[in-house]
């Protein structure tokens, strides 16, 4: 005897959602990627994600909600997660964003004990490529931007030679908080935090973030 086969529901998508037989789930936005928003849309959401790779950075992301009257957003930021399936986690949650940037570093890790640096440059590139993965798994766009790009579209002044790294930091969490009052920015999470402030001003419908390097 035939086992009854599970019959698939027809899936459409329209306007940044996706519609599963009768149900309607939130989907990819087509529309804001394009950078356009149609006047008669109703309340919708978009997420857009920063990613400071490496144990020391964090993720973040800037959630847009728009209807025909105004804009709202709403941001929430983490510590880099300690473990992959708490990293997949996190990302896999915002599967309907619009958009990520992921902080783009060379290889070279600098250090004053050259005895570790082979296995922390080994550790961060495979953190970063797992990142990566996992915003291919989900789908979700991505592009690559490096430090100087995303600071320089948000004003930010690059580090001078009299600054220390430490004072550097310190300038850009006060940016963040400045940006994010509601938000509780730490060190690991303000440079998340900033690229996906970038992230939304680039890919978001008004997109006045300069992305040249």
């Amino acid at each position: 005897m035939n086992e009854p086969t599970q019959q698939r529901l027809p899936e459409t998508r329209a306007g940044g959602w996706v519609h599963v037989g009768d149900i309607q789930h939130p989907g990819p936005p087509e529309a804001l990627v394009k950078d356009k928003l149609p006047a008669e849309s109703p309340v919708k959401t978009w997420t857009y994600i920063g990613i400071d790779p490496g144990a020391g950075g964090g993720l973040a992301s800037v959630t847009v909600g728009r209807d025909v009257h105004h804009v709202e957003g709403a941001a929430g930021s983490i510590p880099m997660p300690k473990t992959e399936r708490d990293i997949w986690d996190w990302i896999e949650s915002k599967w309907a964003s619009g958009f990520a940037v992921i902080e783009k570093v060379g290889g070279y890790m600098g250090g004053e004990d050259n005895r570790f640096l082979g296995p922390a440059m080994f550790k961060f590139g495979m953190n970063y490529g797992f990142l990566r993965g996992c915003l291919i798994a989900v789908g979700i766009p991505f592009e690559e931007v490096v430090p100087r790009t995303w600071q320089k579209g948000l004003g930010i002044l690059g580090r001078k030679k009299t600054e220390s790294k430490t004072a550097f930091k310190n300038r850009l969490k006060a940016r963040a908080q400045q940006l994010f009052p509601g938000e509780k920015v730490t060190l690991a999470t303000a440079d998340a935090l900033l690229i996906a402030e970038f992230c939304w001003r680039m890919k978001g419908p008004r997109g006045t973030a300069a992305v040249s390097d």
